[in-house]
C-alpha cells in the first residue's frame, strides 16, 4: 500500500510536471439538474417578484399571452418598476452561482433566475438603456448583450419568456392566491397584476396600516437563544389590508403583521463555514415576522367568497388554515410550520428554496435551529399579548351583559336538563332500537361517521353560544396549536421548543378569563358545574382545543379539575336549595360512572 509520503510527493509532481486541462461543464445539463429540484406551479414568479422585491419594486406584472383559440400560452412577460440593472446586475444575470454577496438581500446561491429556464428556451432581459437575450449552442449557454439607447424602452424591467412548450392558462385563482400569499412579507412590493392578453384579470394590493401603540407590541419571554447567536432588539406590531380584484367582485382581509428585529453574534468559525456555501457572510441584523388574521374584523370566509368570489379564496391565503402555515424565505416555500401562522425568517434554505436545510453544512443546520427557537418564543410573546387583549375584552363583554340572564345562571345541557330535554335524550326502547340501528346502516353505506358528524354540529352550536372574545380565543389557540410540519418535523419541533422555552404555563381561556395552564382546569365529569372560584375552561372550547389541552397536559401542567379541588371549592360556597339537589344526582351519577 502506497504510504502517505508517496502520495504526497506524486501530488507535488503532478503540479510541477502535469499538463493542465480545463474541467468542463455540460451547461445544460447544469441547467436541467437545478431545474430538476424546483417542483412548484409558480416558482419562476416566486423567483423574479423577489428579485423585484430586492431592486426596491412596487409594482410588478405578470401577463400570459396565447395564440389560436386553444387558449396554450406561447409567451410570458414579466415586468417590475424597481431599480434599473447596473452593470454588476449584467454581470450576475449571466454568472450561474455567483450569487449576490449583499447580505441584506434574500438569495443565497444565485440559480433563482435560472428557473425561467423552466419555461422559456430564449429569455429576454429589458433594463434601462440595454438588452440581454440568452440562447444555446448545443449545450453551451450563450448570452448577447446590446444597447437600446436608439430603441423608445419602457422604464420598467421587462423579462420575455417565450414558452419552451406551449401550456395552459394557470388557474386564476391559483395564480392570485399565489400572488396574495407573496404580499404577506413583501419588503417593498405592494401590488401584482396578472394580465392574459393585455387585458386585467387578477390585481391583489397591499395597503400597509399604521404601527400599533407600544402597548400592543410583542413581549417575548426569551430574548436569547440556547447558543446565544441571536438577541432579540425590539419589535413592532403593524396592521395591513390585503384585497383582491376579479372580473367577478373583489374582498379584503385585514391582518397583523408581527415583527421583530433581532441581533447576531455569529463565532468567526462558524461565519467562516457559513460564507463557504452560501457565499455571503452571516447579517449582522436580521428580522423575523409572522401574520396573523386581525381578530374581530374579517367576515367568515363563505360569507366573503359569497360577496367576492374567487377573490375571497385569493385574499384568504394570507392567513392559513390550521397547521399550513408556511415557512417564507422571503417568499414563500413547500416547508410548513405545523401551525396556522405564516413565519417569515432569514432561514438558509436548500438550492431550490422549498424546504429549510438541515443536511448540507452543519453550520446551516446551527444557524436555522437558532433561528426558529427564536421565532416560537416570539411566536409566544405574540400569543400572550393577543390572550391578554382578549381576557380583557371578555371582562369587558361579560359586565356589558349583566343587565341581562347570566349563561352561567342557566342549567348546563351536561347537568340534569329540563323535561323537554330529557324526553329528547331518552330514546329507549324499540325507537332507540331503530334509530342506533339506522345510523349504523348508513355510516357503513355512505361511509359517513353519523355520530363524530353530530357531534361537530353540536359542538358549532355550542360555539355560538360563547361571548365574541372567547370564541376569537379559540381562534388563537387552534392556530397556535402545533400538529407536526412537513416536509421536515424538526421545524414544528423546533417552533415548539422556542414557544414552551419560559418556565410561565401557556395561558388559556377559562371561565375567569385567560390563566397559565398550570392554574386553569379542565372538565371533569360534570364537577366543573358546581366549581365558582377554580379557573375551569369550558367544556366547549377544550373540546373546540383538544389538541392544544392535550399537548399542554402532557408538557404544559394543565390538569382536569380534581375531587379534592371541588370539595375545597364547596366549602367557601352557600348552596341554594336548587343548586344543592342538583349537587346531590351529580355526585349519585359519579359514585355510578365505574359500574
Amino acid at each position: 500500500m502506497t504510504s502517505l509520503d508517496g502520495l504526497s510527493r506524486l501530488r507535488e509532481r503532478a503540479n510541477a510536471q502535469g499538463t493542465r486541462e480545463d474541467v468542463r461543464v455540460n451547461q445544460r445539463h447544469l441547467v436541467d439538474k437545478i431545474l430538476a429540484r424546483y417542483s412548484g406551479e409558480s416558482v419562476v414568479w416566486r423567483e423574479l417578484i423577489q428579485n423585484s422585491d430586492d431592486a426596491g419594486a412596487t409594482e410588478t406584472q405578470i401577463e400570459f399571452q396565447t395564440s389560436g383559440g386553444d387558449h396554450q400560452v406561447t409567451t410570458c412577460i414579466y415586468k417590475n418598476n424597481g431599480k434599473q440593472f447596473r452593470d454588476e446586475d449584467w454581470h450576475r444575470l449571466r454568472s450561474i452561482a455567483e450569487g449576490n454577496p449583499d447580505e441584506s438581500k434574500i438569495g443565497f446561491f444565485g440559480v433563482g433566475f435560472y428557473a425561467v429556464f423552466s419555461i422559456s428556451e430564449e429569455p429576454m432581459v429589458v433594463s434601462g438603456e440595454s438588452c440581454m437575450v440568452f440562447g444555446w449552442d448545443r449545450d453551451s449557454l450563450y448570452c448577447r448583450i446590446m444597447s437600446t439607447q436608439d430603441d423608445a424602452t419602457d422604464p420598467w424591467t421587462t423579462f420575455v419568456l417565450p414558452s419552451r412548450d406551449a401550456f395552459p392558462i394557470p388557474k386564476i385563482e391559483d395564480i392570485g392566491s399565489f400572488a396574495s400569499s407573496c404580499l404577506a412579507f413583501s419588503r417593498n412590493v405592494r401590488t401584482i397584476h396578472i394580465l392574459v392578453n393585455e387585458k386585467e384579470v387578477v390585481a391583489v394590493r397591499r395597503k400597509q396600516g399604521n404601527e400599533l401603540d407600544t402597548t400592543k407590541k410583542i413581549r417575548p419571554l426569551v430574548v436569547k437563544t440556547p447558543r446565544k447567536l441571536l438577541s432579540l432588539v425590539s419589535s413592532s406590531v403593524r396592521e395591513f389590508t390585503v384585497e383582491a380584484s376579479v372580473e367577478a367582485g373583489s374582498d379584503r382581509l385585514e391582518a397583523r403583521l408581527f415583527t421583530a428585529t433581532v441581533k447576531t453574534s455569529v463565532p468567526w468559525k462558524l461565519s467562516e463555514q457559513m460564507e463557504r456555501v452560501t457565499k455571503k457572510k452571516p447579517p449582522r441584523e436580521l428580522q423575523i415576522a409572522f401574520v396573523a388574521e386581525k381578530s374581530g374584523v374579517n367576515e367568515k370566509t363563505e360569507d366573503r367568497q359569497e360577496k367576492g368570489g374567487s377573490a375571497a379564496s385569493m385574499t384568504q391565503s394570507i392567513v392559513p388554515k390550521l397547521g399550513k402555515g408556511r415557512v417564507f424565505t422571503g417568499f414563500p416555500t413547500h416547508q410548513t410550520t405545523g401551525a396556522g401562522i405564516h413565519l417569515s425568517a432569514p432561514l438558509i434554505p436548500t438550492v431550490e428554496r422549498e424546504s429549510v436545510d438541515f443536511f448540507v453544512q452543519p453550520a446551516l443546520a446551527v444557524w436555522n435551529s437558532e433561528i426558529l427557537f427564536l421565532a416560537g418564543s416570539i411566536l409566544r410573546g405574540s400569543y400572550e399579548q393577543l390572550m391578554g387583549e382578549l381576557s380583557a375584552e371578555f371582562e369587558l363583554q361579560k359586565r356589558n351583559q349583566g343587565l341581562k340572564p347570566s349563561p352561567e345562571a342557566v342549567e348546563p345541557p351536561s347537568a340534569v336538563g329540563t323535561r323537554e330535554e330529557k324526553k329528547e335524550k331518552q330514546t329507549t326502547g324499540f325507537a332507540g332500537m331503530f334509530l342506533n340501528g339506522l345510523k349504523t346502516l348508513m355510516t357503513d353505506s355512505i361511509g359517513v361517521d353519523l355520530n363524530r358528524w353530530s357531534a361537530e354540529q353540536e359542538l358549532q352550536l355550542e360555539m355560538k353560544k360563547l361571548l365574541p372574545a372567547e370564541r376569537a380565543a379559540v381562534m388563537l389557540m387552534k392556530t397556535h396549536t402545533f400538529i407536526g410540519s412537513t416536509p421536515d418535523k424538526r421545524v414544528g419541533e423546533l417552533l415548539l421548543q422556542g414557544f414552551l422555552s419560559h418556565p410561565r404555563a401557556v395561558s388559556v381561556m377559562t371561565e375567569v378569563g385567560a390563566r397559565p395552564a398550570s392554574e386553569a382546569r379542565l372538565p371533569n365529569e360534570g364537577m366543573e358545574e358546581f366549581s365558582v372560584g377554580c379557573p375551569v375552561v369550558k367544556k366547549t372550547i377544550a373540546q373546540a382545543c383538544f389538541q392544544m389541552m392535550e399537548l399542554l397536559s402532557a408538557r404544559g401542567g394543565l390538569n382536569p379539575l380534581s375531587l379534592e379541588e371541588l370539595i375545597h371549592d364547596l366549602e367557601l360556597q352557600v348552596l341554594s336549595v336548587d343548586k344543592f339537589l342538583r349537587l346531590c344526582k351529580w355526585w349519585s351519577r359519579f359514585q355510578q360512572r365505574d359500574t
